[in-house]
């Protein structure tokens, strides 16, 4: 656990160094992905579908925020339809913006929710969608899930009308659009596959706000059952075209990728929580404070000692990995040369300074208790070494220090 911990640190120090740099690259990805599979399943005018407008378009989503990429993804499918059919466009216009205005309403923040799940739908992870909006955000997350959803089973609908020879009477335009709202309407697992999203979502923030511990864990995992248990009711009475075995799976597998974007977001340490209670004038209040794990990185300082010159030279701090092997070797050198710079000393002659000149006299009349310490913070390097004169003692039956 500390080891994953070490690398939550080291990548979230990473990002908040470099985000001016990988939210961009993240949004181009994420723009070209989305525009990529409008192509694919809409793209009627080849014009649209050059790699070049892929691009620029990519480009201008990842400097802007998540709404411009979600305007400019529904102005792409509105491109191909009216090379297809301007009615139909018409049409398509008009649902879109009842999309675009409620997204932008009440939350316009969540433009990724709108174009994850048409891209995470083909591979059957658009079930994390939901899960991450539920731990991370409130019930109003539901409507870019709504958005997702309709545009995804929009462009189904729209393939099969545009496939239609309309011709320019009233009658069979009143035709194309009643079919249409028919066929949108009459999408069973679209108003199901929404239906389940929204109870996700409601269950995990409903859970999720309760004090006990773990309950963000506890909520996911709540959510996830739900998932599972709601598409499995609406095959059995509904008829989803939805398999089961891949159903139990990659529920499961969207739920891990959550959990894993959400022990990046936050982790909480249960072992140390602390209740207070306090009041006002008005109100009473009960306070449960559960503290975020958040480990350093390791840092150690590397001093150099030149030998030559008995200097000891700090070099700059760098990250490292600090071998017990390397300190303890250090440390042997350490004291080797203590003993060779102590070793001249032996012959010396003591010499004797009384309390009074004491004072006067801080070359020799150095107190053994301030050896001892400049020779422990020598060994440790944590202070520079200055040479000893002689070897100093303390007789406390003369009081006399030598």
């Amino acid at each position: 656990m500390t080891i994953l911990l070490e690398i939550r640190t080291k990548l979230r120090k990473i990002y908040q160094k470099n985000s001016m740099i990988i939210d961009p690259v993240f949004r181009f990805i994420v723009a070209f992905l989305a525009f990529t599979q409008i192509n694919d399943r809409v793209g009627y005018d080849a014009r649209f579908s050059r790699l070049s407008v892929k691009l620029l378009l990519s480009l201008i989503s990842a400097l802007a925020p998540w709404g411009v990429m979600v305007f400019l993804a529904m102005a792409l499918v509105l491109a191909h339809v009216y090379f297809v059919s301007k009615f139909l466009a018409i049409f398509v216009l008009v649902v879109f913006i009842i999309l675009y205005c409620f997204f932008l309403r009440f939350t316009p923040k969540l433009g990724l929710a709108v174009v994850a799940i048409p891209i995470l739908t083909p591979l059957n992870l658009h079930y994390a969608v939901p899960m991450y909006l539920g731990l991370t955000q409130n019930p109003l997350s539901i409507i870019p899930t709504i958005c997702g959803v309709t545009i995804y089973n929009l462009f189904e609908v729209v393939k099969i009308a545009a496939e239609r020879q309309v011709e320019m009477s009233l009658d069979d335009i009143i035709g194309l659009y009643t079919e249409v709202i028919d066929a949108l309407l009459a999408n069973k697992e679209m108003l199901i596959v929404m239906a389940i999203f929204a109870l996700v979502i409601v269950v995990i923030f409903a859970i999720r706000k309760f004090s006990f511990d773990f309950s963000f864990e506890i909520a996911l995992v709540a959510g996830m059952v739900i998932n599972i248990i709601g598409f499995l009711v609406g095959n059995l009475k509904f008829g989803l075209s939805v398999s089961i075995g891949g159903l139990i799976l990659m529920s499961i597998l969207s739920a891990a990728i959550v959990l894993v974007l959400y022990f990046m977001k936050r982790l909480l340490d249960y072992t140390a929580v602390e209740r207070v209670q306090f009041e006002d004038d008005d109100y009473y209040y009960y306070v449960k404070a559960v503290p975020k794990i958040n480990i350093p990185e390791k840092t150690h300082k590397v001093k150099h000692i030149n030998k030559k010159k008995g200097i000891e030279e700090e070099k700059e701090s760098y990250e490292t990995d600090f071998e017990v092997d390397d300190f303890t070797s250090d440390l042997a050198t350490r004291r080797s040369d203590l003993a060779e710079t102590r070793k001249p000393l032996q012959d010396e002659t003591p010499v004797q300074v009384s309390d009074l000149d004491f004072d006067d006299a801080p070359d020799y009349g150095i107190h053994k208790n301030y050896v001892d310490t400049r020779e422990d913070a020598y060994l440790k390097g944590e202070e520079n070494f200055d040479d000893f004169e002689v070897d100093l003692t303390l007789d406390d039956d003369k009081n006399t220090r030598f």
